[in-house]
């Protein structure tokens, strides 16, 4: 039997309830002679159940089946802010600006906001929390053309929704593009997700209502395991 039909069959036995969280899980040992093939495979199998964030090690008890958390449903094209959907589904939340600092723009994102080479770009950095874990990034690029104070008030953002309000720039979300892939070594420790955990990647369009042109460009990355996406018609 070959380490990835072994692999295969464990994540079906974890996503079926085969194993509880309490009790520990097969010794290396044991699966060797089970499916007859070597220590080291089934080492290798542990390893990458490890990264697909199924199971822990602790030193000198084994390996342990992780708690999954229950995956939080949300709409696949978002009509409200993130605190309003946690709000809606009754889930603490939190949210933290991690980072702010003014950015060179790229010719893509000053073709895509109509900017001139004098106006400054500024990148928001929010982390979004859920029962204290992290579970979204989400990156804002604002301008002082748009925004004249944004160098000052930029560190004090958590919400941009609220902040698009507060100056008459109520603006509504286009998405451009929503693509799935496996997280960077930088979104790894940013959002605490093992290597082979995937994360969706969103990229958006802040629309000013009153005038419909282009405030703002965001980019928000989901933990995979956390959320499922909702089709509505």
């Amino acid at each position: 039997m070959t380490y990835l039909t072994i692999l295969d069959e464990l994540v079906q036995r974890i996503e079926k309830g085969g194993f509880k969280p309490q009790e520990p899980l097969p010794s290396e040992n044991m699966l060797s002679q089970k499916y007859q093939v070597t220590r080291h495979c089934i080492r290798k199998v542990y390893e990458r159940l490890s990264e697909m964030g199924y199971i822990k090690t602790e030193q000198g008890k084994g390996r342990w089946l992780k708690i999954q958390k229950q995956k939080i449903k949300t709409p696949a094209r978002w009509g409200r802010s993130f605190q309003s959907e946690m709000e809606a589904l009754s889930l603490p939340h939190e949210t933290q600006n991690i980072d702010f600092e003014e950015v060179p723009g790229d010719s893509r994102l000053m073709a895509a906001l109509g900017l001139s080479p004098r106006n400054r770009v500024y990148r928001i950095t929010r982390l979004r929390l859920v029962d204290k874990e992290p579970v979204a990034a989400h990156i804002t690029y604002l301008t002082d053309r748009d925004f004249p104070l944004i160098a000052e008030e930029g560190p004090g953002i958590h919400s941009i929704t609220e902040y698009l309000e507060s100056k008459n720039c109520a603006a509504t979300v286009t998405t451009l593009e929503m693509a799935t892939r496996l997280p960077t070594l930088k979104e790894q420790a940013l959002l605490k997700c093992p290597s082979l955990v995937p994360v969706m990647k969103m990229e958006t369009f802040f629309i000013k209502k009153a005038d419909r042109t282009t405030i703002g460009y965001g980019e928000v990355v989901f933990r995979g395991d956390r959320f499922v996406q909702q089709i509505q018609p």
